[in-house]
Protein backbone atom coordinates (compact mmCIF):
# COMPACT_ATOMS: atom_id res chain seq x y z
CA UNK A 1 0.00 0.00 0.00
CA UNK A 2 1.24 3.69 0.43
CA UNK A 3 2.90 3.44 3.17
CA UNK A 4 4.57 -0.22 1.83
CA UNK A 5 2.88 -2.14 4.51
CA UNK A 6 2.47 -5.83 3.34
CA UNK A 7 -1.45 -5.40 2.21
CA UNK A 8 -1.81 -9.57 2.44
CA UNK A 9 -1.66 -8.71 6.45
CA UNK A 10 -5.05 -7.12 5.63
CA UNK A 11 -6.53 -10.29 3.62
CA UNK A 12 -7.99 -13.37 4.14
CA UNK A 13 -7.30 -16.86 2.91
CA UNK A 14 -4.15 -19.31 2.81
CA UNK A 15 -1.04 -17.51 1.35
CA UNK A 16 1.35 -19.39 -1.19
CA UNK A 17 5.07 -20.05 0.24
CA UNK A 18 6.82 -17.83 -1.69
CA UNK A 19 4.55 -15.01 -1.24
CA UNK A 20 4.61 -15.77 2.54
CA UNK A 21 8.35 -15.43 2.53
CA UNK A 22 8.57 -11.98 0.80
CA UNK A 23 6.08 -10.78 3.58
CA UNK A 24 7.97 -12.50 6.61
CA UNK A 25 11.22 -10.82 6.66
CA UNK A 26 10.62 -6.90 6.42
CA UNK A 27 7.79 -8.21 9.30
CA UNK A 28 10.34 -9.81 11.16
CA UNK A 29 13.09 -7.21 11.08
CA UNK A 30 10.81 -3.72 11.91
CA UNK A 31 9.32 -6.25 14.81
CA UNK A 32 5.84 -6.19 14.25
CA UNK A 33 4.72 -8.99 15.81
CA UNK A 34 0.97 -9.12 15.32
CA UNK A 35 0.98 -9.07 12.12
CA UNK A 36 3.16 -11.39 11.59
CA UNK A 37 1.78 -13.60 13.63
CA UNK A 38 -1.34 -13.22 11.27
CA UNK A 39 0.54 -13.61 8.17
CA UNK A 40 2.27 -16.95 9.99
CA UNK A 41 -1.23 -18.45 10.17
CA UNK A 42 -2.42 -18.38 6.86
CA UNK A 43 0.35 -20.10 4.87
CA UNK A 44 -0.26 -22.52 3.08
CA UNK A 45 2.33 -25.37 3.03
CA UNK A 46 0.20 -27.88 0.73
CA UNK A 47 2.44 -27.63 -1.85
CA UNK A 48 5.39 -28.02 -0.74
CA UNK A 49 8.31 -29.02 -3.32
CA UNK A 50 11.74 -30.63 -2.45
CA UNK A 51 12.99 -27.02 -4.14
CA UNK A 52 10.49 -24.80 -1.76
CA UNK A 53 11.12 -26.92 1.27
CA UNK A 54 14.18 -25.59 2.14
CA UNK A 55 12.38 -22.07 2.35
CA UNK A 56 9.90 -23.11 5.53
CA UNK A 57 13.44 -22.11 7.56
CA UNK A 58 12.77 -18.58 7.48
CA UNK A 59 8.69 -18.93 8.41
CA UNK A 60 10.15 -21.50 11.48
CA UNK A 61 12.18 -18.27 12.55
CA UNK A 62 9.79 -16.01 12.55
CA UNK A 63 7.23 -18.31 13.85
CA UNK A 64 9.18 -18.23 16.71
CA UNK A 65 10.28 -14.94 17.55
CA UNK A 66 6.38 -14.24 17.91
CA UNK A 67 6.76 -16.38 21.22
CA UNK A 68 3.48 -18.33 19.63
CA UNK A 69 4.44 -22.28 20.25
CA UNK A 70 1.59 -23.48 19.04
CA UNK A 71 1.94 -22.00 15.24
CA UNK A 72 5.90 -22.73 15.62
CA UNK A 73 4.79 -26.04 16.09
CA UNK A 74 2.19 -26.67 13.60
CA UNK A 75 4.90 -25.14 10.87
CA UNK A 76 7.37 -27.88 12.06
CA UNK A 77 5.18 -30.40 11.69
CA UNK A 78 3.77 -29.67 7.99
CA UNK A 79 7.18 -29.40 7.55
CA UNK A 80 8.36 -32.30 8.81
CA UNK A 81 5.23 -34.45 7.18
CA UNK A 82 6.23 -33.46 3.85
CA UNK A 83 9.39 -34.38 4.04
CA UNK A 84 8.50 -37.95 5.63
CA UNK A 85 6.00 -38.15 2.63
CA UNK A 86 8.60 -37.57 0.25
CA UNK A 87 11.11 -40.03 1.50
CA UNK A 88 13.75 -37.66 2.58
CA UNK A 89 16.65 -39.61 3.50
CA UNK A 90 17.12 -40.47 7.06
CA UNK A 91 20.40 -38.38 7.46
CA UNK A 92 18.26 -35.69 6.78
CA UNK A 93 15.33 -35.79 8.55
CA UNK A 94 17.23 -36.48 10.83
CA UNK A 95 19.18 -33.63 11.05
CA UNK A 96 16.35 -31.32 10.53
CA UNK A 97 14.75 -32.22 13.49
CA UNK A 98 18.24 -31.70 15.67
CA UNK A 99 17.73 -28.09 14.13
CA UNK A 100 13.97 -27.72 14.92
CA UNK A 101 15.11 -28.97 18.18
CA UNK A 102 17.55 -25.78 18.72
CA UNK A 103 15.14 -23.20 18.44
CA UNK A 104 12.46 -25.31 20.36
CA UNK A 105 11.95 -24.88 23.92
CA UNK A 106 11.67 -28.02 26.00
CA UNK A 107 7.66 -28.53 25.75
CA UNK A 108 7.02 -27.71 22.32
CA UNK A 109 10.25 -30.20 21.34
CA UNK A 110 8.78 -33.02 22.86
CA UNK A 111 5.52 -32.67 21.01
CA UNK A 112 7.38 -32.68 18.13
CA UNK A 113 8.97 -35.74 18.63
CA UNK A 114 5.72 -37.43 19.62
CA UNK A 115 4.37 -36.36 16.18
CA UNK A 116 7.36 -37.73 14.25
CA UNK A 117 7.16 -40.76 16.55
CA UNK A 118 3.35 -41.46 15.19
CA UNK A 119 3.92 -40.48 11.62
CA UNK A 120 6.54 -43.45 11.74
CA UNK A 121 5.05 -45.86 13.30
CA UNK A 122 1.07 -44.59 11.13
CA UNK A 123 3.04 -46.96 8.59
CA UNK A 124 6.28 -48.65 9.72
CA UNK A 125 6.82 -50.50 6.29
CA UNK A 126 6.73 -47.25 4.58
CA UNK A 127 8.78 -45.28 7.02
CA UNK A 128 11.10 -48.07 8.64
CA UNK A 129 14.36 -46.15 7.47
CA UNK A 130 13.19 -43.42 9.88
CA UNK A 131 12.74 -45.91 12.97
CA UNK A 132 16.59 -45.60 13.68
CA UNK A 133 16.20 -41.71 14.56
CA UNK A 134 13.48 -43.00 17.71
CA UNK A 135 16.06 -44.18 20.18
CA UNK A 136 17.84 -40.74 19.91
CA UNK A 137 14.52 -38.88 20.69
CA UNK A 138 13.96 -41.48 23.88
CA UNK A 139 17.76 -40.87 25.10
CA UNK A 140 16.37 -36.84 24.82
CA UNK A 141 13.03 -36.58 26.13
CA UNK A 142 12.67 -40.05 28.12
CA UNK A 143 10.48 -43.17 27.99
CA UNK A 144 7.28 -41.04 27.16
CA UNK A 145 8.26 -40.25 23.40
CA UNK A 146 7.27 -44.08 22.39
CA UNK A 147 5.30 -45.89 24.52
CA UNK A 148 5.57 -49.75 25.22
CA UNK A 149 2.85 -51.03 23.66
CA UNK A 150 3.63 -48.91 20.18
CA UNK A 151 6.94 -50.67 20.43
CA UNK A 152 5.18 -54.31 20.90
CA UNK A 153 2.64 -53.13 18.00
CA UNK A 154 6.28 -52.75 15.90
CA UNK A 155 7.98 -56.20 17.08
CA UNK A 156 5.31 -58.17 15.86
CA UNK A 157 5.01 -56.60 12.56
CA UNK A 158 8.50 -57.40 12.09
CA UNK A 159 8.74 -59.44 9.07
CA UNK A 160 5.40 -59.33 7.86
CA UNK A 161 5.64 -55.08 7.49
CA UNK A 162 9.22 -54.13 7.56
CA UNK A 163 12.54 -56.15 7.78
CA UNK A 164 15.64 -53.81 9.28
CA UNK A 165 15.74 -51.36 11.79
CA UNK A 166 15.11 -54.01 14.64
CA UNK A 167 18.08 -53.52 16.79
CA UNK A 168 16.83 -49.62 17.20
CA UNK A 169 13.30 -50.80 18.07
CA UNK A 170 14.60 -52.89 20.95
CA UNK A 171 16.04 -50.19 22.34
CA UNK A 172 13.00 -49.03 22.81
CA UNK A 173 12.01 -51.22 25.23
CA UNK A 174 13.08 -50.90 28.83
CA UNK A 175 16.08 -52.72 29.52
CA UNK A 176 14.16 -55.54 31.46
CA UNK A 177 11.58 -56.04 28.37
CA UNK A 178 14.54 -56.69 25.74
CA UNK A 179 15.18 -60.56 26.90
CA UNK A 180 11.52 -61.60 26.13
CA UNK A 181 10.78 -59.47 23.19
CA UNK A 182 14.52 -60.83 21.26
CA UNK A 183 12.87 -64.35 22.04
CA UNK A 184 9.50 -63.34 20.43
CA UNK A 185 11.19 -62.26 17.24
CA UNK A 186 14.26 -64.80 16.93
CA UNK A 187 12.29 -67.48 15.22
CA UNK A 188 11.40 -64.65 12.20
CA UNK A 189 15.33 -64.00 11.54
CA UNK A 190 16.98 -66.03 9.06
CA UNK A 191 20.30 -67.71 9.95
CA UNK A 192 21.85 -65.56 8.48
CA UNK A 193 20.69 -62.54 9.80
CA UNK A 194 20.89 -63.01 13.39
CA UNK A 195 24.66 -62.31 14.16
CA UNK A 196 23.94 -58.62 11.96
CA UNK A 197 21.09 -58.42 14.19
CA UNK A 198 23.03 -59.08 17.56
CA UNK A 199 26.05 -56.59 16.37
CA UNK A 200 23.07 -54.21 15.00
CA UNK A 201 21.53 -54.34 18.85
CA UNK A 202 25.01 -54.53 20.51
CA UNK A 203 25.67 -51.13 18.93
CA UNK A 204 22.63 -49.75 19.84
Amino acid sequence: DADGAPSAGLATGPIPLDEAVGLVLPLHVAGDVDALRTILRRVDLAGLTAESSGRVTVLLTAARATGDDELTLRIARDWLRHDVSEGTSQYAIENKIEGMFGILDEDTGLALARYFVGLVLDDPEKNARYVTILPGLTKRFGDGVVETESVRTLLDGFGDRYAWGLGPVLALLPPADRVGAIRSVWPKLESANRASFLLDLVTE
